[in-house]
């Protein structure tokens, strides 16, 4: 992107790409920037530069709030723009990482943006005082004016930037209090709602640059397989087509090229094959005719037989990722006990938009059009791939059409931008197929969980056991070890338990696997929350009430759990719905990427065994809540994803290939399978927390939990409706 943004410059002719992408988001020349995330114009207009993403989870309304909450102004005074790439805009992690996902935008933004407001709301008030000669207390704002009450004069932000952009910026300027708040807390409309809802709105795949070239690819069947032999003379002869070559797999994009040093060459592997033409319709028609043979890979693997190496490893002990007290000898010396195994499936992200990436390298430079979840990240693979300085490289990112994690994985950009290298001169618009991005996702893994309970002669819990065993995206991409990919959300649940151990074993999986919404939370969450089911169960206590025994140190839980259970009006007990059809509610309670989540779900079975998901409650403890109704909608796709994964979801692998296809072989939930879903925030001063992904961990967990108190069968593996379900023990003598 380019330069010229940084923190403290006041007056700054920023030079930022020319976007032709959503309309919400300015193309105008910023020309008074107040500090490096807000810009005010003359004519009044505010153009927040953001350095996160949009797909889908409304942070280009969020973030623009936090600014107008502390500038005193209305959202139709903002737009919005791409932040350029710089330090100034890292604000996860300690100022290391500009990403977005993991739920960290608001609360990593939270006070920054609203810092960033507050600076040029004082500089404004300064310019005020400072023309009109009257003390700065004596002062106020409201929609975008500066007002003297006492001398009866106002002025428009517009009037006084100039003054404003020859201020030094303030530093430590205090921030409203929440009982302050006037837009924080409130269901303001979505900026890009127009756009979307009429189909203007532009991602990544709309992405069309002068003579553009269109490009498809097709890869390795086998995972890691190389091409031993290519014959491309007759899709060279299918009219518009330029070339046919060979590229990177891209699989391990971020720790060959982004973080690997400088001088590393990139330990690739060549099984890929990409057809450039005019159009996708003759690249994909032309890649038809290519022939190839292919060698090498994970030829062995299969999910059957991972599953079963996993089964073989239960006995195992763990790596200790959390204990407290003595588990093996309070197991040993408890009244009674129980185990139980659990296991999901791998699964593909299935995002609306399959992975493409346009790229043109022209002149020693590079732009990238991409929807992806860090730009950082891309210009880093496209200086690597290119030999050139990473100030020439400039990335540009539409709308993505779903991420999920999977557009934090970069093995389409590599492809792009390599043949963008082979083929300079001409942008080059990669999109793969269907088929291409469901057979080479970075899946989330499969995992085991392995859990033992015991209890005392009256049926408290004495001892806990979790070990789980398989693998972590994170390991893969170079990031950090695999543990905390499998075991994050495992270790802060709540639970008051005199002995506990918490426990991992690494089973590495030789095929790609990555992050997926709410990472260890996807598992862990219905691991955990059917296992704690089981002890209630096993002790002959309500779900809820036994939850809360155990939640005395927890009074946040306390106040999710109590006020779901609330909403849904709690039966732990079967019932005939008006239809005659049996009824029966589930519970799950989870704390994932720093917000508690409290689900429960109200479930029947046809008669063919299939579960029907008829109404979802959901109780959320977020800290305070920048926009509510952005924030519904968060929850309920966090629950919809949750749900689609647990009743249809499964990536099967045999001789190192994924056998799924499509969306006919891999169904995801649809419209009229969606239950009606209620939502309701724990009122809170506190500061907030993520929203995208902790609603996924629990719903699986309250499905699976209402079909146990309706059928009697525990669901131990998923997903739900690809397993017979034993018996409908739905009689009238379970029905309270």
């Amino acid at each position: 992107m380019g330069a010229g943004v940084a923190v403290g410059a006041m007056v700054l002719t920023v030079s930022l790409p020319s976007f032709s992408g959503p309309r919400h988001l300015t193309t105008r020349k910023i020309t008074q920037q107040l500090n490096a995330f807000v810009a005010l114009e003359p004519d009044g207009s505010v153009t927040v530069l953001t350095p996160f993403v949009e797909m889908g989870q409304g942070v280009h309304t969020a973030i623009p709030m936090l600014v107008a909450e502390e500038l005193d102004i209305s959202m139709d005074q903002i737009n919005v723009r791409e932040a350029p790439l710089g330090p100034e805009y890292r604000l996860h992690f300690g100022g290391k990482s500009r990403y977005t996902g993991s739920s960290l935008t608001i609360k990593s933004a939270f006070i920054p943006l609203r810092q960033a407001g507050a600076a040029a709301r004082a500089m404004l008030l300064q310019s005020a005082a400072q023309e009109w000669n009257v003390p700065f207390d004596e002062l106020t704002t409201a929609a975008g004016h500066v007002t003297h009450n006492a001398s009866n004069r106002t002025a428009a932000y517009g009037e006084l930037v100039a003054i404003a952009a020859r201020l030094t910026p303030p530093k430590d300027v205090p921030l409203k209090n929440q009982t302050d708040f006037r837009l924080i807390g409130t269901p303001v409309d979505r900026l890009d709602a127009v756009e979307k809802t009429q189909g203007t709105a532009q991602f990544g795949i709309d992405v069309s640059p002068p003579d553009l070239l269109v490009a498809t690819v097709k890869q390795s069947p086998v995972f890691g397989g190389s091409i031993r032999r290519l014959d491309k003379e007759a899709a060279l002869k299918v009219p518009g087509v330029v070339s046919v070559e060979i590229v990177p797999n891209g699989t391990y994009s971020i720790r060959d090229y982004a973080i690997a040093p400088a001088n590393q060459t990139p330990k690739e592997t060549f099984g890929t094959i990409a057809v450039v033409a005019d159009s996708f319709w003759h690249a994909k028609t032309a890649m038809e005719k290519v022939t190839v043979e292919y060698e090498g890979g994970a030829e062995d693997f299969s999910d059957q037989a991972f599953a079963k190496k996993l089964r073989n490893r239960a006995q195992d002990d763990g790596v200790i990722a959390k204990s407290k007290g003595n588990v093996r000898a309070a197991l040993a010396g408890a009244a009674s006990s129980i185990s139980a195994v659990y296991e999901v499936p791998f699964l593909a992200h299935m995002t609306m938009e399959p992975m493409n990436c346009t790229a043109l390298f022209k002149d020693g430079q590079c732009t990238v059009w991409t929807g992806h979840q860090d730009a950082d990240w891309i210009t880093k693979i496209a200086a690597k791939i290119l030999d050139i300085q990473l100030d020439n490289v400039n990335v540009i990112t539409p709308f993505l059409g779903g991420g999920f994690g999977r557009r934090s994985n970069n093995d389409y950009v590599v492809q792009a931008v390599s043949l963008a290298k082979k083929l300079p001169g001409q942008p080059i618009k990669l999109i793969w197929s269907r088929e291409e991005d469901i057979q080479h996702d970075f899946y989330r893994p499969k995992v085991l969980a392995r859990f033992q309970a015991g209890f005392d002669s009256d049926g408290n819990p004495t001892a806990y056991r979790h070990l789980n065993i398989g693998d972590g995206g994170q390991r893969q991409q170079g990031l950090a070890s695999h543990a905390p990919a499998l075991m994050d959300s495992a270790v802060n649940q709540p639970y008051d338990i005199p002995n506990k151990s918490i426990e991992y074993l690494f089973e590495e999986i030789p095929i790609p696997v990555g992050f997926w919404r709410s990472v260890s939370g996807a598992h862990n969450g219905f691991f955990i929350e059917s296992f704690v089911d089981e002890m209630a169960d096993a002790v002959g206590d309500d779900p809820i009430e036994f939850r809360l025994s155990l939640l005395g140190r927890a009074p946040r839980f306390v106040a999710a759990l109590n006020l779901v259970s609330e909403m849904a009006s709690w039966n732990g007990k079967p019932w005939k719905a008006d239809d005659g059809s049996t009824h029966a509610m589930g519970v799950a309670l989870h704390q994932d990427h720093n917000t508690i989540a409290a689900q429960i779900a109200e479930v029947s079975v046809d008669e063919q065994g299939q579960p029907k998901v008829h109404k979802v409650w959901c109780a959320v403890d977020c800290g305070i809540v920048i926009n509510p109704s952005i924030a519904t909608m968060q929850i309920e796709g966090g629950i919809a994803f949750g749900l689609s994964a647990a009743l249809m979801e499964k990536i099967e692998v045999l001789d190192g290939r994924v056998t799924n296809n499509n969306f006919y072989d891999y169904p995801v939930l649809t419209a009229q399978q969606m239950p009606d879903i209620e939502v309701r925030f724990v009122d809170s001063d506190a500061p907030p927390t993520g929203l995208g992904e902790p609603a996924t961990p629990p719903i699986p967990a309250a499905l699976c939990n209402a079909l146990f108190t309706l059928t009697g069968e525990r669901i131990r593996s998923l997903p739900v409706g690809r397993l017979q379900l034993q018996s409908l023990n739905t009689s009238d003598a379970l029905i309270s």
